[in-house]
């Protein structure tokens, strides 16, 4: 992904007062009743007032705290099974084959992890 050059900061300002535009325009013709599309000035208004005097900032604070209290939840009991899952016990005992071959200079450590015989010998018949 490339970053934000100016060209692409200007279309899509561009493009949010183009939206903004048509709501106003649409609005203010009458196309569409006020009670289904208020005029975004009479929008902004009634938010700051919401924000300022009515219980939209309580309400929103309750609900980004029930979100944090739900995430937290979630994450928990997504991390504990997993953790539980994988005791040190059963760590120390054998290592995953990816970490055993770590930082290894033998190329055959790898295909011994793997298949359990050493690269260019044949297998081992018991």
């Amino acid at each position: 992904m490339s970053r934000w050059n100016t060209r692409d900061a200007a279309l899509s300002l561009a493009v949010a007062a183009a939206i903004v535009g048509v709501w106003w325009l649409v609005a203010v013709q009458g196309w569409v009743s006020r009670a289904f599309l208020p005029s975004p000035t009479a929008a902004a208004r009634t938010l700051l007032e919401g924000l300022q005097t009515g219980p939209l900032a309580a309400f929103t604070l309750a609900t980004l705290g029930r979100m944090a209290i739900g995430w937290l939840l979630a994450s928990l009991l997504g991390v504990l099974p997993s953790a539980r899952s994988t005791s040190r016990r059963r760590q120390r005992r054998r290592p995953p084959w990816w970490l055993s071959t770590a930082g290894s200079r033998e190329p055959q450590r790898l295909v011994r992890a793997r298949s359990g015989r050493r690269h260019g010998t044949s297998p081992r018949l018991n």
